[in-house]
């Protein structure tokens, strides 16, 4: 994603409008809470944002919402898919990761529990969107 080409090409993408950019690398916390990135959350249809909470809930989730995106800095130039393509569309860094991640690495942190609170999570968001299931 920190390719200069991205950089060059990106701005030029005729996308179609999205209505929601999800990110799939999202954190636990050692204690089992989620720390879930977003920008706009409250742009998003409260159906959503209740099927969001109440998925990491009935997984015995706590949620701490932090207002940012994921930090993808590369150097002097911003990720190209943060400046170029999310804009003022609602984002969400939701994922099965947790605080001992190496994220890309060999030694990858992803515990099994974490993969299935996510799946379900990622599901009841589109589902609840009206999304494919």
């Amino acid at each position: 994603m920190g390719s200069p080409a991205a950089h060059l090409i990106y701005p030029h993408l005729n996308l179609p409008r999205v209505d929601l950019w999800l990110d799939e690398t999202g954190y636990y916390e050692a204690d089992g809470s989620q720390r879930l990135l977003a920008r706009g959350i409250e742009r998003l249809p409260e159906a959503v944002r209740d099927a969001l909470m109440r998925s990491a809930h009935q997984h015995g989730r706590r949620v701490n919402v932090h207002d940012r995106f994921l930090n993808k800095a590369f150097g002097q130039q911003r990720c190209p898919f943060l400046t170029h393509l999310v804009g003022p569309t609602p984002y969400l860094a939701i994922g099965p990761n947790d605080t001992a991640s190496r994220i890309h690495q060999p030694d990858e942190s992803l515990p099994i529990a974490n993969l299935a609170a996510s799946v379900h999570q990622f599901r009841s968001i589109l589902v609840t969107a009206g999304g494919v299931e």
